[in-house]
Parts: C-alpha cells; sequence; structure tokens
C-alpha cells in the first residue's frame, strides 16, 4: 500500500507478527522499484512450514533490512537414539519436547528421511562414524517415538540426531529481481535454504 500511495519507503514498526500463508507464500512483493522496507526490531513468523516466507519478484532497487524470520513450527525435528537394530537397519528415536512429532507425516518429513549425528557430551557432529542418517521409511512407535529404517546406521544409543524435513521450501526468495539488497536479517530456521536467488 505505501509502495502503491508513491512512498519510497516504509517502516514497519517494531514488534511480532505472525503471518498465515496465502496460495504457497506468507509476503508476495511483486514489481517494486527503488523502495527501502525497513523491519528493524520487526519479527516475522510464518506459520505454514510447507509455504515460502517472502517473495521478492520483478523487483529493482529494493532495500530489505531489520528483520527478524522464522516458522512458528521448526522445520526439522531432533531427539536421541534409544535404540539400534544389530544389523544397522533401524534407529529408533524419541523426539525432545518442543519438537515436530510428525516425522511419519509426508506432507512435511520426507518417507526418505535425512538426520545427522551429534556426539551427546561434545553436541558436536560425531566423529569416526556415518554421521548421515539415510532412512527408507519411518514407522511411529508412540507419541514421540519413531523407527527409522535405513541402510547403514552409524549411530549408538544416546547419540544425538538433527532430522531435516526434505519439504518445504525457502524462507525468502529474490526472482527475477536486479539491484536487491537484503541485510541485517536474522533468519532462525527455514526448511532448506535461507535466501534464494534466481534469474536475477
Amino acid at each position: 500500500d505505501a509502495y502503491n500511495a508513491g512512498q519510497t519507503s516504509v517502516v514497519i514498526p517494531a514488534g511480532t507478527y505472525l503471518i498465515p500463508a496465502v496460495s504457497g507464500f506468507h509476503l508476495n512483493l511483486e514489481n517494486l522499484n527503488n523502495f527501502e522496507i525497513d523491519a528493524s526490531g520487526a519479527t516475522l513468523v510464518f506459520q505454514d512450514v510447507t509455504a515460502v516466507g517472502i517473495v521478492f519478484y520483478n523487483c529493482t532497487g529494493v532495500y530489505f533490512h531489520g528483520a527478524t524470520v522464522y516458522y512458528a513450527t521448526p522445520p526439522f525435528s531432533q531427539g536421541v537414539v534409544q535404540a539400534v537394530a544389530s544389523d544397522g537397519s533401524s534407529a529408533d528415536i524419541r523426539v525432545e519436547q518442543g519438537y515436530p512429532t510428525n516425522l511419519d507425516d509426508p506432507t512435511y518429513f520426507s518417507p526418505g528421511l535425512i538426520a545427522h549425528l551429534f556426539d551427546a557430551t561434545t553436541r558436536l557432529w560425531k566423529r569416526n562414524a556415518n554421521g548421515d542418517l539415510y532412512g527408507t521409511s519411518t514407522q511411529r512407535l508412540g507419541t514421540d517415538t519413531f523407527r527409522i529404517f535405513t541402510t547403514d546406521f552409524g549411530g549408538a544409543v544416546g547419540d544425538l540426531v538433527g532430522i531435516r524435513p526434505g519439504t518445504g521450501d525457502t524462507i525468502i526468495k529474490v526472482i527475477s529481481c536486479s539491484l536487491m539488497s537484503l541485510s541485517d536479517l536474522i533468519i532462525l530456521n527455514s526448511p532448506f535454504n535461507g535466501i534464494v536467488e534466481a534469474y536475477g
């Protein structure tokens, strides 16, 4: 509205904004030219992890800065290995409190889960092990526990596991734009990439 009214800039007042998704994105900003969006102190919380956060399309000379952006529901999960099959063909993982427990829902997590192992003591990537878990299927064992079937699990009971979604999109997309400036942004999570630029 500010742009259409002929303004050259707009200030988003400091505060937290819960933004719903519409047609696959939360904010769709098209055909802006030589325009500043000052979001200093503003936090944009996107409500649908399957949709893009912000799309800049066919814009030139837009300066977007100062925002904190993230998805309300973490677009990933994490847990602790509870058991490992003797042949390494599966691992039982209990999701930690506060993280998504819908690992068996293909809308949010790919059936071929990708996860990464971390040492429970150092909390660093696990050394001397196949640190990536490539799942072939997921079986729910309880409200927060899952059996992940895989071909070569290199972890052990007690290891920490970070689980990528395999679905969802990028939190900020810049498509068919030029002379863009995105700065002083804090991106707290994203299902895929933080910022993607294409066809610029």
